[in-house]
């Protein structure tokens, strides 16, 4: 079975993050994926229909391996899909369903750099 996954690693694309390890093989969607948060030593993924996953891997890495266009590395502990921004109120960021998440206002100006950058 490690050999199915393993050959299905091989066909990754941009769009997706897997988690691969001997107890499960995740594939999310980067569309789906709302934010990580560092829990530990563990990375876990907030998904849009409010799923959590973890993968035992240090945040950085995790980051390293996404494809970081709509990801934005907030401090040390949190990753942000962009796409999920509703509003931003000084070093406040609300997500949709409510999400509020808070980071230094170095991130915050970085993030709304990113979003004037996407918007147009």
């Amino acid at each position: 079975m490690d050999d199915v996954f393993s050959h299905a690693d091989c066909l990754k694309d941009d769009r997706v993050y897997i988690i691969s390890n001997q107890k499960k093989y995740v594939k999310l969607y980067l569309d789906d994926i709302v934010y990580i948060y560092k829990d530990n030593k563990n990375a876990v993924f907030i998904l849009q229909n409010g799923q959590k996953e973890t993968e035992r891997k240090p945040l950085r890495n995790v980051y390293q391996n996404l494809n970081r266009k709509n990801m934005i590395l907030l401090d040390r502990g949190i990753i942000l899909n962009i796409h999920y921004v509703k509003a931003i109120n000084g070093c406040d960021i609300e997500l949709h369903n409510n999400i509020m998440l808070t980071t230094s206002k170095p991130h915050i100006e970085q993030l709304k750099r990113m979003l004037l950058a996407l918007s147009s």
